[in-house]
């Protein structure tokens, strides 16, 4: 089964979307981003943060969707797995900046990293349950898998 993880982890210290981001780079065999140029995302995310007043709190929200077997060997295959994780990054870009870094270890997974206030309205993203369990429905519709939820 494929599975969604929201990675609830403290990021609220001053250079932790830099950390964020280059450990999703550097380990990518491929990414991108949306609302954002993937070159310099840190820097724009804390730009916008700043212009809405929100420099700080939790700086970014990170989410990993891995994969199932059956669906690596799929997608991958195809070569539409960049296109899988540009399809999920439009769930939030209309409102937030985000970016992608897709890696391998056990199993294919697609790392998501996505400024936690929006560049439309300064809102902080709410990310409740019922947030985690849209995005998850949202993934099974483009993927046609059932995601699981977990918390990390």
């Amino acid at each position: 089964m494929s599975c969604l993880k929201h990675v609830n982890q403290d990021y609220t210290k001053p250079g932790v979307t830099h950390t964020l981001i280059k450990y999703v780079y550097s380990h990518a065999h491929a990414s991108g981003g949306l609302a954002v140029d993937p070159n310099h995302a840190a820097e724009q995310m804390e730009r916008y943060r700043k212009i809405w007043g929100k420099p700080d709190g939790q700086q970014v929200v990170h989410y990993v969707y891995a994969l199932s077997e059956e669906e690596s060997a799929r997608i991958v295959s195809t070569g539409r797995i960049i296109q899988l994780a540009y399809a999920i990054c439009t769930y939030f870009a209309d409102s937030y900046q985000i970016i992608f870094g897709i890696h391998r270890d056990e199993r294919w997974h697609i790392h998501f990293v996505m400024n936690s206030v929006s560049y439309v309205d300064g809102r902080r993203y709410p990310g409740r349950e019922s947030d985690d369990r849209r995005l998850a429905e949202y993934i099974h519709v483009l993927t046609g898998y059932w995601v699981e939820l977990i918390y990390h």
